[in-house]
């Protein structure tokens, strides 16, 4: 199996960068990244594909904003 890079994904021009939700990758791709962002953070797969689809299928935005949101609960929990 080959191994596959976000890399050479985004550095792909024939690939879109319109402004949609659609994961601009294969269904076997969006579900392995779906799957490692899960377990990344520690939420469920369904939250994870929404998060991603949310942020335009980029993992630094998602991710930023998965631990941004875990932050800020935090610190309504402490300040209880």
């Amino acid at each position: 199996m080959n191994s596959i890079s976000i890399d050479d994904y985004e550095n792909d021009k024939s690939i879109s960068s319109d402004s949609s939700n659609e994961c601009p990758f294969n269904a076997e791709i969006s579900s392995k990244l779906s799957t490692a962002f899960a377990k990344t953070t520690g939420i469920d797969i369904e939250f994870a594909n929404q998060l991603l689809k949310d942020h335009g299928w980029n993992i630094d935005h998602a991710l930023k904003a998965t631990y941004q949101a875990k932050e800020h609960a935090e610190s309504i929990m402490n300040t209880k």
